[in-house]
């Protein structure tokens, strides 16, 4: 009964001081609920779903180079074989795979969507039970027997409405048929969270170069195997790969990696960080109350030290003092869970649509982990701010206080050293804060101040991918895209059109796709590392985009494929072929992935004839990856003209005349289906947004 009497006495005692409650309940209540929040985010990261059977047991498999700076990569398909071939103690079963994107006809409106080449063991190494139907069979990883697809869940339900006969049908995937076996359960969605279905991957020794390395391998540990283990008969087998192909396999080693480990490697500093910066916030609110109790307490001794004069222990008005905090910190708590509430909902909201990171929004909540934790940082910021003011309120000598009529009488020196200190501690750490968020802050605004070395505000863009057949000649690629664009350059409203094989900004980091040698310089024929990357676009481009040319000229309609071939550069690529030179003139050659500079310069072009292509423009530099604008320097670009290079796959960009560009978004689309109007128009979005995705 007596704690009952205490907590009554402390809900009167902070009653008398409305102004003082009120305050140091605003200062708590933020601070909870923005820890509060902030602690829920950290769990969902720290709780990610990992949608495969025992993660810690599965691991990636990668290709590695430190001498090129290039780790965690893909590797080549023969690369994969001999590793799946070689090794025998780590690994229960290792399988391959691969992002692809595809055209879908048959299955609701045509859509362009993200799925997966996968070899026919993944489904039973991810230990994954369908829905309906079944997984690949072995046999449905050879050629002209891998026609068949199993879709994922939510693809089923969207396009398809969840059709409960859905297996044996048929869907079109870039123009070639397949039939749908399996609906992969709800929840799956490996490699990536777009990942929408998955076709069997043809795995054909010998078909392509070691050099070029596309695929992921995947492997289920063995019993007792960790990835270190796995690691070590990874690199023995790439070193011997090394002794018999040096020409292809020369500095290449190969490692693993657990999915656990690979999703998190990031995640925890990211966590510590975040989580330290709101901690930092709840420690300054903390000292806040703390000096705000111990500012009250020169109105309080007369009432302490009579308390005291009728015989109550310096223990008992401890926690009394104790229970006013405790008090404070429970309203806090209670109103800082609705704080949190609310701001739940908003980052919920705010990530839900977020491709790649959306389906975390559905962890981030207020579940009983979270309340017990506010509950913990109340009962931690009641100590925090209640054990020291209470100590040294009670600390003096009451009955001399009272005698002097509470003019200091309880301790006054050790009370101001004691504010004196809260207040240095304060300023610490808000100081530590402010130039952790200056820091944050400078780090966002250089992104977004500089310059991308184009204009993307006006422009609407959409993504479009020929399917094999019915595009099988190049001409016919080359027609489409030249259509289209003439066909939308007379759309009211629209300034510029153009398409491109890569939209600027939008690039995950890498090095390039294509590796650029000068005429006349000394290279290593052995080293194919990309150096540059290769964009194909349309006549217009520059001007659609608003790159500025700086010296030569832009592409024109007489660039054809019976004319002599001819790129364009940008300023870096100049530095570092010609820095002292006229570009324009000069001739360059291209080395692809998977294509050896003496077999290029042998026959004069690669694969694609693309070989030696002469200068005939420099613009300047464009921000390709998403990286760029954190760094200094671009990645070199050299542009090539459509009828020149025919691609399956470009980008639409549509500069408008007026504000909103997505208004052309309906004409684009129209634009398309007047051409064919089996083709999916993919993402049609303003570039601003494709940019804010990154």
């Amino acid at each position: 009964m007596s704690f009952i009497k205490e907590i009554l006495l402390a809900v009167r005692s902070l009653r008398r001081s409305p102004v003082f409650t009120l305050a140091a309940v605003a200062a708590l209540t933020l601070a909870i609920g923005a820890n509060t929040t902030v602690f829920s985010v950290v769990k969902a990261l720290l709780n990610v779903p990992i949608p495969i059977s025992e993660p810690d047991r599965v691991a990636f498999l990668f290709s590695d180079n430190q001498e090129r700076n290039l780790v965690q990569g893909p590797m080549s398909v023969d690369d994969f074989l001999d590793i799946r071939e070689a090794t025998t103690t780590s690994f229960e079963g290792v399988s391959a795979l691969t992002l692809q994107a595809f055209s879908v006809v048959g299955a609701g409106d045509p859509v362009r969507i993200q799925g997966s080449l996968a070899s026919p063991g993944f489904f039973k190494l991810t230990q994954q039970n369908m829905t309906m139907g079944r997984g690949f069979l072995d046999h449905e990883g050879t050629p002209g027997r891998n026609r068949v697809t199993i879709l994922g869940y939510g693809f089923w339900q969207q396009q398809m409405g969840g059709d409960p006969a859905a297996i044996g049908k048929t869907i079109n995937l870039d123009g070639i048929n397949h039939e749908i076996v399996g609906v992969a359960e709800d929840g799956f969605f490996f490699p990536t969270p777009q990942t929408l279905l998955w076709t069997p991957l043809v795995l054909d020794a010998g078909r392509t170069a070691r050099d070029q390395r596309t695929l992921f391998g995947l492997g289920r540990l063995r019993e007792g195997v960790d990835s270190t283990t796995a690691s070590t008969e990874m690199a023995t087998i790439a070193s011997q790969l090394e002794l018999e192909y040096p020409e292809t396999n020369e500095g290449w080693t190969a490692s693993t990696q657990t999915i656990s480990e690979n999703l998190f490697q990031g995640v925890s500093f990211a966590v510590a960080l975040l989580y330290g910066a709101i901690s930092l916030v709840l420690l300054i609110a903390c000292a806040n109350v703390a000096n705000l109790l111990l500012a009250r307490s020169i109105s309080r001794e007369r009432e302490l030290a009579l308390r005291s004069s009728l015989g109550a222990g310096r223990a008992r008005l401890v926690r009394q003092l104790l229970i006013e905090a405790a008090t404070l910190s429970l309203v806090s708590s209670f109103l800082g869970l609705v704080v949190a509430f609310w701001g739940v909902e908003l980052l919920r909201n705010w990530i839900a649509p977020a491709p790649g990171v959306g389906f975390i929004a559905a962890q981030i909540q207020l579940d009983g982990g979270v309340v017990l934790h506010s509950a913990a940082v109340a009962g931690v910021s009641a100590l925090l701010f209640g054990v020291l003011p209470a100590l040294q309120m009670t600390g003096g000598n009451l009955v001399l206080a009272l005698r002097d009529g509470g003019r200091g009488g309880s301790g006054g020196p050790r009370r101001r050293w004691l504010r004196s200190g809260l207040v240095a501690g304060e300023v610490a750490m808000a100081l530590a804060l402010l130039l952790t968020s200056t820091a944050l802050i400078r780090a966002f605004n250089s992104i977004y101040e500089a310059d991308p070395g184009f204009e993307p505000a006006g422009l609407v863009a959409a993504d479009l991918a020929l399917p094999d057949v019915g595009y099988e000649e190049p001409e016919q690629r080359i027609r489409f895209f030249e259509e289209l664009v003439l066909e939308l350059s007379t759309t009211p409203g629209v300034e510029f059109v153009a398409s491109t094989t890569v939209l600027p900004l939008t690039l995950p980091p890498g090095p390039g796709s294509v590796r650029v040698v000068a005429e006349g310089e000394e290279v290593d024929d052995k080293d194919s590392t990309p150096n540059a990357l290769d964009v194909v676009v349309t006549p217009n481009y520059f001007d659609t985009m608003k790159i500025q040319l700086t010296r030569g000229r832009n592409f024109t309609e007489v660039d054809r494929a019976d004319s002599d071939r001819v790129a364009v550069i940008t300023e870096s690529m100049v530095k570092r072929h010609w820095p002292q030179t006229d570009p324009i003139g000069r001739r360059l050659r291209i080395e692809r992935p998977g294509q050896l500079a003496a077999q290029q310069a042998a026959a004069g072009a690669d694969a694609d004839g693309a070989g030696w292509v002469t200068v005939v423009g420099v613009v300047e530099d464009v921000a390709s990856h998403s990286h760029s604008l954190r760094t200094p320097t671009r990645t070199p670009q050299i542009f090539l003209p459509l009828a020149q290079t025919p691609s399956q796959a470009m980008t639409v960009v549509a500069r408008a005349t007026g504000d909103d560009p997505l208004v052309l978004a309906d004409a684009l689309r129209s634009a398309v289906w007047n051409i064919d109007s089996t083709l999916p128009v993919d993402n049609a979005r303003t570039v601003e947004q494709a940019i804010a995705r990154i």
